[in-house]
């Protein structure tokens, strides 16, 4: 066997431990160095434009950016792009008309895009579900719900989404879990992302614009 060989075998074998590291232990010391031998590792298997499309999203992109940035790893087909999707998918506060062509494609569930908390929680949702959104009658056809009416409601008073004078919406929805893509649990907000169009609205609330 040569040299090079035996070094292509360890590498497989490095690997193979790294994976069991992420799985077994996942919230060690141990598992914060093989996280970033594993980041190493396919950060190598990047050709150039995915690697600065990978870099944009993470160095550069802000709330306002970022969804944009996403849409650049689809473009270039990056590897990982479901996953990185799904780690920085709450970070976004605006959404180009392209993520409706990547959510439509997507599969469902979309698992890459989760956690395994959040596989979990939408394994045990029921069939159907209902959902609100808190809007504006300019965005009602967006992507985000939750399952938690008042979350929605509080989402018409946050000041990045405040529209002053007009009257915000609370929309309630029902779909099927079949039709979700995937859900979003770091911040608290019981978010879940259909597939677009798959909510059927089923009433409609003007709610009182803040002055």
């Amino acid at each position: 066997m040569t040299a090079e060989k035996e070094t292509g075998c360890d590498q497989a074998t490095r690997e193979t431990q790294v994976a069991k590291i992420l799985a077994d232990a996942p919230y060690t010391s141990q598992n914060v160095l093989a996280r970033a031998y594993s980041d190493a590792v396919q950060a190598a298997k990047l050709n150039t434009e995915q690697a600065y499309a990978e870099e944009d999203l993470r160095k550069f992109a802000n709330s306002h950016t970022r969804a944009q940035a996403i849409v650049g790893l689809f473009r270039v087909r990056h590897p990982r792009r479901v996953v990185l999707l799904g780690a920085e998918w709450s970070g976004c506060d605006t959404y180009p008309k392209a993520m409706k062509r990547i959510l439509l494609d997507m599969p469902r569930p979309a698992s890459d895009a989760m956690t395994p908390e959040e596989n979990r929680f939408l394994a045990e949702l029921p069939e159907t579900i209902d959902v609100w959104r808190g809007c504006y009658e300019h965005n009602r056809k967006g992507f985000s719900w939750t399952i938690d009416r008042e979350t929605a409601k509080r989402f018409t008073t946050l000041m990045r989404y405040h529209h002053p004078g007009i009257d915000p919406l609370l929309l309630q929805g029902r779909v099927r879990r079949n039709d979700i893509i995937f859900v979003k649990l770091d911040r608290n907000e019981l978010e879940v992302v259909p597939r677009p169009g798959a909510v059927e609205i089923v009433a409609e609330e003007h709610l009182e614009a803040a002055a």
